[in-house]
């Protein structure tokens, strides 16, 4: 498939699933706008998402929109969520998830990119200090909701930095071991005399 058909079919798509999505808030009922205006930013934030995939040969260039794409989808949700469980108090500790979709977003684009891993161990950084932040004050402030949202952050933060402490002592010995000369006997020397 060429690169123009590719978008083209892309955008089909995302105007076919618009029309369905406005068609079902005129139908369906106890759905309106007013709860679901969010969704808008969730589908920026993927439309923002998808160029790098769309134009892998572009890819490298591209794979920046990924940054403020996961940005957008985070902040779509966030409003989703508030929106839908009246719970605007939220706000008091669910913007520490947008500093941490930055480092998402920055790890998914150096992995579609193909950028250095200092920007993917950058964005990890970012993403667990923000995710655990969030994790503590959802669980101290929040509600029943955020507090489970918040335990399985700090708990799947505490498995990730562990699992990542293992991998680098591994790495480590693999590499302390790579490093060991082995001795190579030189082979005997042959002197003029013993030519004769």
């Amino acid at each position: 498939m060429n690169k123009s058909n590719r978008a083209l079919i892309i955008v089909a798509l995302y105007l076919i699933m618009m029309g369905v999505f406005f068609t079902a808030l005129m139908l369906v009922p106890g759905v309106s706008l007013d709860s679901a205006w969010p969704t808008i930013f969730i589908v920026l934030g993927i439309t923002l998402c998808l160029p790098p995939f769309i134009w892998p040969s572009l890819r490298a260039g591209l794979a920046a929109l990924v940054v403020p794409g996961t940005m957008v989808v985070v902040l779509g949700l966030l409003f989703q969520y508030t929106v839908l469980a009246d719970d605007w108090t939220a706000w008091l500790y669910a913007w520490l998830l947008v500093p941490a979709s930055f480092g998402l977003g920055l790890m998914i684009a150096s992995k579609a990119g193909g950028w250095s891993k200092g920007v993917t161990y950058f964005g990890l950084g970012v993403f667990i200090l923000f995710a655990v932040a969030f994790g503590l004050f959802a669980t101290l402030l929040g509600t029943i909701t955020m507090k489970v949202l918040g335990v399985v952050l700090l708990i799947l933060s505490g498995i990730f930095l562990l699992a990542a402490a293992i991998s680098r002592a591994r790495t480590k010995e693999e590499r302390k071991v790579a490093e060991v000369e082995v001795p190579v006997e030189s082979p005997p020397m042959i002197s003029e005399e013993e030519d004769d």
